[in-house]
């Protein structure tokens, strides 16, 4: 669990820019391999992560002008990779299994409730964002006659929530060099799951 918060509060005139972030970067590189440690009968293996991910900016009645340009930013950032290997084998009756589970909450939030923004060279932008990576690998390989089943489960539970809150605020560029004011909450996150149950004399494999 972590949380970064960023707060500015009162009257700001810079010279320069300004760049108020709240960022969290996320790092996993989870690995688990029970092949080795396979018995007859009933082998398997689990994994699982639960996270939760908090950045928030507040510039609630805060005046700020620049003259240059205006940045500010909750962001969390993903790097995430969970990888789960397992094998059995046995006779009939038994089930081989492997269980992966990656769940995690992540909140970027801008609040300017009553905030003053203004650039008087360059641009204004306010972002509130989830980016990055996240894949699971999940492999289980079943073999000898007579084993009934082999099962490789992945639970993947990513809850993003991403917002920008301008009540009353006045966000501006100004002057010849002025650009653009650009205002957005979003993901851009890239997943993949890789399932696998390989059977070789298995009555039955099954990927959920």
């Amino acid at each position: 669990t972590g949380t970064t918060t960023a707060n500015v509060k009162g009257n700001w005139d810079v010279a320069g820019d300004v760049n108020v972030t709240a960022e969290n970067k996320e790092t996993f590189d989870l690995d688990t391999d029970t092949a080795s440690a396979s018995i007859a009968g009933g082998s398997g293996g689990g994994l699982s992560k639960n996270v939760t991910q908090a950045a928030h900016v507040n510039l609630d009645g805060a005046a700020v002008t620049t003259a240059g340009a205006q940045t500010v930013r909750a962001e969390n950032v993903l790097n995430d990779a969970s990888s789960m290997a397992s094998a059995g084998y046995g006779f009939l009756g038994s089930t081989d299994a492997t269980k992966l589970s990656a769940s995690g909450t992540y909140t970027g939030d801008v609040s300017l409730t009553g905030a003053t923004l203004t650039a008087n060279g360059g641009g204004s932008t306010v972002t509130a964002a989830t980016t990055g990576t996240h894949t699971t690998d999940n492999d289980i390989n079943a073999g000898s006659i007579g084993v009934d089943e082999a099962v490789a489960t992945t639970t993947n539970n990513l809850t993003y929530k991403n917002a920008v809150t301008l009540d009353g605020a006045s966000v501006k560029t100004n002057g010849s060099t002025a650009g653009d004011v650009a205002l957005a909450a979003y993901d851009a996150t890239e997943a993949s799951d890789t399932i696998l149950a390989d059977s070789e004399g298995v009555i039955a494999a099954v990927v959920t």
